[in-house]
């Protein structure tokens, strides 16, 4: 595994997120275009949640043998910590600063063991590096919503106006 590749892929997200949503309007950080969505400030609110609830924690429990993993629901977390009603420029503060304190511990460690296998019962053995990979590409499909849902804003906003010209859609 390309640890540095995924550190550096992993410290990264903040500023991008905060690049690519700065200066987004109320209405347009609450929007989605269906129930089945988050809006922007919900992934946000997701991507926090996240950082403390799942995969640095989870990545610690891993090297350090300890189990069971507590339980996760994403949805349910959303809609309970009322994502929806913090502006999303106070989520993307806390989600750096809590990647700031997730990429502390995670530069800190000494030749961790990703090799080290956690027995979830869903997944069968599954090694700390698999975990490592999973978050940066948690990050990465996180990302991917993001700018899905700005390119969605960005057809709502074009009114009568036809964006095919820009080819296909997110």
């Amino acid at each position: 595994m390309n640890t540095p590749w995924m550190t550096d892929s992993l410290e990264r997200l903040p500023q991008v997120l905060s690049a690519l949503l700065e200066g987004i309007g109320d209405a347009d950080q609450v929007w989605k275009p269906n129930d089945a969505t988050w809006s922007l400030r919900e992934i946000a609110g997701h991507l926090c949640d996240e950082e403390v609830d799942d995969f640095p924690l989870r990545l610690r429990m891993t090297l350090a043998g300890e189990s069971p993993w507590p339980p996760l629901d994403p949805d349910k977390s959303v809609v309970e910590r009322r994502h929806q009603e913090t502006p999303l420029a106070d989520h993307l503060a806390k989600f750096t600063t809590l990647r700031a304190r997730s990429m502390e511990w995670l530069l800190s460690l000494d030749s961790p063991d990703w090799n080290r296998p956690y027995e979830p019962p869903r997944f069968g053995p599954f090694p700390a590096g698999d975990l490592l990979a999973a978050w940066c590409a948690h990050d990465q499909l996180h990302l991917k919503q993001v700018t899905q849902r700005l390119n969605q804003l960005t057809i709502k906003h074009a009114g009568k106006h036809q964006t095919i010209y820009a080819g296909d859609p997110l």
